[in-house]
């Protein structure tokens, strides 16, 4: 958060000048608090990181319950680095920001962080196995995630934390694989999450299967944001390969959009953008914006 400060020797001229302005008041510091539980449907220990919105302590507030927005892949969200970068997105700054313009009302983000080493993350976050990149893997768990979300997670934010318990008001996003993992909770558990984002989504999973689980869906929640580069697979790879991204989240969007009861769609192709943090960093506060903003 940019905290706007005014020179001390400004400050004095304006005492002794006996101005009568006041000067700038800066925004109510925000704060994210680190908490791990463990969870029995994981069976790890999970580490959580609440970001907390400007006047969320303040006494005025005392009996607000806010929105909340839940990001897998946490330690990468709002914590100092995470899978595959040597940094965080800054999305606490981002959340700050949206804030203190009344572009989005204050909410609550929680980080949920990921399995640290080897193929865990994989196995916690697909419910199918990634049929290009880990063919031979064994089956992975994903299926489970959604329920200790709903299970575990939700009751123990909700009872250490005012969050709302509205599903219109309560998001979830993701990126990679965590974006299949988000995806999949959201047309799962319909009646706890109706806001999602989905960044660069690993659609190779089940070889399509979330294509084709998307395919007749009765309600898909009411905003969805996604977005994808043009350039993931990398500028090494086949441009055909790079070509064909876009091409299947489209699909993606396309298959929410085209639901009984069918979601707001911000669907988003990033011209030149690979599977990178910097690009994830630039869209996901876009994201935020339509998730929470004003209605559309």
């Amino acid at each position: 958060m940019n905290l706007r400060t005014v020179p001390l020797a400004l400050l004095l001229s304006a005492t002794l000048l006996g101005q009568a302005e006041r000067s700038p008041v800066p925004p109510q510091a925000t704060v994210t608090e680190v908490n791990s539980f463990h969870s029995q449907g994981l069976g790890r220990d999970v580490t959580i990181r609440v970001w907390l919105p400007p006047g969320y302590r303040g006494p005025e507030n005392s009996a607000r319950n806010y929105p909340v927005i839940y990001l897998l892949d946490g330690g990468m969200m709002l914590g100092p680095s995470g899978p595959g970068s040597d940094r965080g997105l800054n999305l606490a700054e981002a959340l700050s920001r949206l804030i203190e313009t009344k572009r989005i009302e204050p909410i609550v983000a929680v980080g949920v962080d990921a399995v640290k080493g080897g193929d865990g993350r994989r196995d916690e976050y697909l419910p199918y196995r990634d049929a290009i990149t880990a063919p031979t893997s064994p089956e992975p768990r994903g299926k489970v995630f959604p329920d200790f979300l709903v299970t575990e997670l939700l009751p123990y934010v909700s009872a250490r934390y005012r969050v709302t318990a509205d599903p219109q008001k309560t998001a979830i996003g993701g990126l990679s694989y965590s974006a299949i993992a988000a995806l999949y909770a959201l047309i799962n558990k319909p009646t706890t999450f109706q806001l999602g984002f989905f960044e660069s989504p690993s659609l190779q999973s089940g070889n399509g299967q979330l294509l084709r689980d998307t395919q007749q869906l009765v309600f898909a929640g009411r905003r969805i944001a996604i977005g994808i580069g043009t350039m993931e697979g990398g500028k090494k790879a086949d441009p055909a390969l790079n070509k064909k991204g876009p091409e299947i989240v489209r699909v993606l969007a396309a298959n929410l959009r085209s639901a009984f009861f069918p979601p707001e769609v911000r669907f988003t192709v990033d011209e030149g953008a690979g599977h990178e943090a910097s690009a994830w960093e630039r869209r996901i506060p876009e994201d935020i914006l339509f998730l929470f903003g004003a209605p559309h």
